[in-house]
């Protein structure tokens, strides 16, 4: 599970709130978030939430959801990133059957005991997750919330490659505010470093507060997870990483099917986006088949490539630039016509399951038509 930020500067839609976006800044937003099943890539259901409202909030809703799917019952794992993390909500889910995987902060308590007490571990082979390019350690405590006690398993990794870069990224803005700090230049994420300075007497440059810098660069390269599964530290970050089938789905959502939410009424927008549901529901199902699905010769001899996947020559943008000369008009006799289909776009149809699409212009203006979707979708 996860959320995006979707701006919405509307009057008419009650969702609208400013809140916090990713880099520091604050705008009039809407709060989208979706839960995924990251094994098949497919959306399973959606909620939205006013822009003030943080991911850590919107547990409690999402729980109807999997209440519904009964996922307590299964042996799925849900997972969330640390802008979900809470020991209250940890602790219910636990008390609610629920399995979960939960990013965590580095200066949780808990995470930040392991990183100390155990921190020969994160440089010595013994603790290399091997072909991961990084360090790992397992451990557990018990948790205390309102749901009661939880024994949870913290797995907390070092990544030597992300301490460096994580590093210089560090240096590099603590070096723009020294450079900027009295002009405008500096971006509100920067100027929120102004605090690792001590306060300029006038005519003076800043100095940096070295003790503080080192202490709160110590946990760069480090990231962590917590939850109530118990596995080996590779199959957790293989689980975790799972999550970048949301930000495949976002992605999808934002570069084919919303560009703004400048609708009239908060009625208007839950349509809209239950029609942009519907949408990533189709993209990810296009995704899937063109995975499995070999290119037609016709095709691979037009692009000077052998037979592969269809996913291994077009991407979804591809698939539609493709397709979309082919037009669905009428003529003088007001008969259905289609215009521009030539043979690699019939074998591009065909190949992914529609065999015969342009041979009838009635048959295409049906499944284009509202009544033929609302049927498709039981409504």
């Amino acid at each position: 599970m996860d959320g995006t930020r979707v701006n919405s500067h509307s009057e008419q839609i009650g969702l609208a709130a400013v809140g916090k976006k990713k880099d520091g800044t604050f705008d009039s937003q809407i709060n989208y978030s979706m839960l995924v099943n990251a094994t098949e890539g497919t959306p399973i259901g959606y909620r939205m939430f006013a822009g003030n409202v943080n991911d850590m909030a919107t547990i409690d809703d999402f729980r109807a959801i999997w209440t519904d799917c009964g996922l307590h019952q299964t042996k799925a794992t849900i997972v969330m990133d640390r802008g979900y993390f809470s020991e209250a909500a940890m602790t219910q889910l636990h008390q609610d059957g629920f399995k979960f995987l939960i990013g965590a902060k580095t200066n949780f308590r808990q995470i930040r005991r392991v990183i100390n007490d155990r921190n020969m571990e994160f440089y010595a082979s013994s603790g290399l997750i091997r072909h991961r390019h990084c360090y790992g350690v397992k451990d557990s405590y018990v948790a205390q919330g309102p749901g009661g006690a939880a024994r949870l398993m913290t797995y907390t990794f070092r990544s030597p490659s992300r301490e460096t870069e994580e590093t210089d990224e560090f240096l590099d803005a603590l070096d723009r505010v020294e450079a900027h700090w009295q002009d405008d230049k500096l971006t509100a994420e920067d100027r929120n470093l102004l605090g690792y300075f001590q306060t300029p007497r006038a005519g003076h440059p800043l100095k940096r507060k070295e003790d503080l810098i080192r202490e709160d660069s110590y946990l760069f390269g480090y990231f962590a997870m917590i939850g109530n599964v118990n596995e080996d530290l590779a199959a957790v970050l293989d689980k975790y990483e799972q999550r970048n089938e949301v930000e495949v789905l976002f992605r999808l959502m934002f570069g084919h099917l919303i560009k703004t939410t400048r609708v009239h009424s908060t009625r208007a927008l839950e349509a809209l986006m239950l029609i942009v549901f519907v949408g990533i529901s189709a993209l990810t199902s296009l995704r899937s088949t063109m995975a499995r699905t070999p290119t037609p010769k016709a095709i691979a001899k037009s692009r000077n490539e052998k037979p592969s996947m269809l996913s291994e020559l077009f991407t979804i943008s591809e698939i539609f630039q493709q397709l979309q000369h082919v037009m669905l008009c009428r003529d003088r006799k007001d008969e259905l016509r289609l215009l521009n289909v030539t043979s690699k776009d019939r074998a591009l149809v065909q190949a992914l399951g529609f065999d015969g699409l342009f041979d009838d212009p009635e048959n295409v203006a049906k499944m284009l038509s509202p009544t033929y979707m609302k049927e498709r979708l039981g409504l």
